[in-house]
C-alpha cells in the first residue's frame, strides 16, 4: 500500500510540474494569436479609412484635392456646354435682389459663407446633377477692370470683367468670359456689360465680402455660344477642359494684372 501511494505521489506531481515543450506551444499560440489580432486591427483600420476617404472625395469634389483625384480617375465629368433648352432650373434675379439675397450670407458669419461657396462650387463642377434651384444674373453693369485668365487661374483661358451694378453700388460682379481666343480689350473700363437672364444664364460660383455691406459675385454662362462685345467684336465661348481649383477668388486673382490688395479701380486695365 506504501508502494501504491508513493507512486500516485510521484505522478501526480509529474502530472503538476511544468513541461517546457507544452509551455513553448502556449507561448506560440499566444503569439500567433497577437500578430493575427494586430493584422486585423490594420486591416479594419484601413478599410476605415479608405471607406471615410472616399466619401470625403465623392460628396466634395469641389476641394481643389478632391477635384484632382476624381479628374485622374476620370469620375468626374468637365464643364457643360448647357442650352436653351436644358439649362438648370432657376430664376433671373435683379442686381438689387442679388444684393439683398447675397449680403446675408457673410453678416451670418465666416462658416456660413464658406458653406455657401462650397455649394455654388459643388454644384458648378458636377454640372448641377443635384441642384434644386439656381440663381441667374440680369441687369446692367458698368465695366472697371479687364483681367486675362491663365493656367493659374480658375479658368485657364478666357478674361474676366470686374464690373460695378449701375442701380446697386454696393454690388459688383466678376463676370467670367472662358474661351481660347478672348483679346483683353474686348471691354474696356467705362464699357457697359448687360446680362439677359433668359439668353446667358449667369449663374453665380463665388460670392464674397471684399468690403462689409459690398458684395463680390463670381458668374459664369451656362449657355456658351457667341457674345458680342460694346465695341462690335464677337466672341466664341467655350466651358474648360477642366478647372484649377487651387487659382483662388477671385477667379483671376493670380493674374499679371493683379495687385494683391489694392482696389478694384486701381488694378491695371485693358493690360
Amino acid at each position: 500500500m506504501k508502494q501504491r501511494g508513493l507512486s500516485l505521489e510521484n505522478a501526480f506531481l509529474d502530472s503538476s510540474r511544468p513541461r517546457s515543450g507544452s509551455s513553448n506551444q502556449r507561448r506560440r499560440e499566444k503569439r500567433y494569436l497577437l500578430a493575427w489580432t494586430m493584422l486585423m486591427t490594420v486591416l479594419i483600420a484601413g478599410a476605415t479609412f479608405s471607406w471615410i476617404f472616399c466619401l470625403y472625395v465623392f460628396n466634395h469634389p469641389e476641394k481643389p484635392f478632391s477635384y484632382k483625384v476624381l479628374t485622374k480617375l476620370e469620375r468626374i465629368e468637365p464643364p457643360q456646354r448647357f442650352d436653351l433648352y436644358n439649362v438648370p432650373n432657376g430664376v433671373a434675379l435683379e442686381p438689387k435682389e442679388m444684393f439683398a439675397r447675397y449680403l446675408r450670407y457673410p453678416q451670418a458669419g465666416d462658416d456660413r459663407l464658406i458653406e455657401l461657396n462650397d455649394e455654388l462650387l459643388r454644384n458648378f463642377v458636377t454640372n448641377y446633377a443635384k441642384a434644386e434651384s439656381v440663381d441667374y444674373v440680369s441687369g446692367t453693369f458698368r465695366v472697371f477692370a479687364i483681367h486675362v485668365m491663365n493656367e493659374e487661374s480658375v479658368f485657364p483661358q478666357g478674361i474676366a470683367v470686374s464690373a460695378r451694378a449701375i442701380d446697386c453700388p454696393d454690388l459688383t460682379i466678376e463676370y467670367l468670359f472662358p474661351g481660347e481666343k478672348i483679346p483683353a480689350d474686348f471691354f474696356r473700363s467705362g464699357d457697359e456689360l448687360t446680362i439677359e437672364g433668359n439668353t446667358a444664364f449667369a449663374t453665380v460660383i463665388n460670392c464674397a465680402e471684399p468690403e462689409q455691406g459690398k458684395i463680390r459675385l463670381t458668374l459664369v454662362p451656362l449657355v456658351y455660344g457667341t457674345y458680342s462685345g460694346p465695341n462690335g467684336a464677337t466672341v466664341a465661348l467655350d466651358p474648360p477642359a477642366t478647372l484649377n481649383l487651387e487659382g483662388g477668388w477671385p477667379a483671376a486673382l493670380n493674374t499679371p494684372q493683379d495687385h494683391g490688395s489694392q482696389e478694384p479701380e486701381q488694378v491695371a486695365n485693358n493690360d
